[in-house]
């Protein structure tokens, strides 16, 4: 396996994302990332294609087969970069607007309590990036809110989830 090969499929899929063409992209990246796994697990040609395979899964709405690539590259991304990096935060967010979209509030909650973390870290409370994440968490809370969102939980028993946002918010991310 080449590098050559995959940088092939990898532009042929680019290509066609950029035309728009999500489906025809979404196998093209399929394809390519067939051969990026010959690389390595930490493999940049591979992170890459998942990013990209990822994107385009989450345009087409397909949030259960999104989620758990992005939950791949959030443990690569934990394992390559130190704790707090910014690119944990970045992933971190994309992983709980996904679960968000896809109405798993349970689950984003804590992806975005860890990208609000670092990115407040990184790039201060005021920062434009930082009030848009605190504007989808603040949305995410009531949507848990008004939907009495919750969980099964080993016993069998449902779990109300409660995240009351002035609480949430109101507080500096730990």
């Amino acid at each position: 396996m080449s590098h050559k090969k995959w940088r092939v499929l990898a532009a042929s899929a680019e290509q066609t994302q950029n035309k728009g063409k999500l489906p025809e992209a979404e196998a093209a990246w399929l394809a390519a990332l067939e051969e990026a796994e010959e690389l390595g697990a930490d493999s940049p040609m591979l992170i890459l294609n998942l990013e990209r395979l990822a994107e385009v899964l989450f345009l087409q709405g397909k949030y259960a087969f999104c989620a758990p690539i992005c939950r791949r590259l959030l443990v690569i991304y934990q394992r390559i970069y130190e704790e707090g990096h910014p690119s944990i935060g970045i992933l971190a967010c994309n992983l709980g607007m996904i679960y968000h979209a896809w109405h798993k509030y349970a689950d984003a909650e804590p992806l975005y309590n860890l990208a609000l973390r670092i990115k407040v870290k990184a790039l201060g409370d005021t920062h434009p990036e930082v009030i848009t994440l605190k504007n989808q968490y603040t949305n995410l809370l009531q949507s848990a809110a008004a939907t009495k969102s919750g969980r099964w939980t080993r016993s069998g028993n449902w779990e109300s989830l409660s995240f009351p946002a002035e609480e949430q918010l109101s507080k500096k991310p730990q």
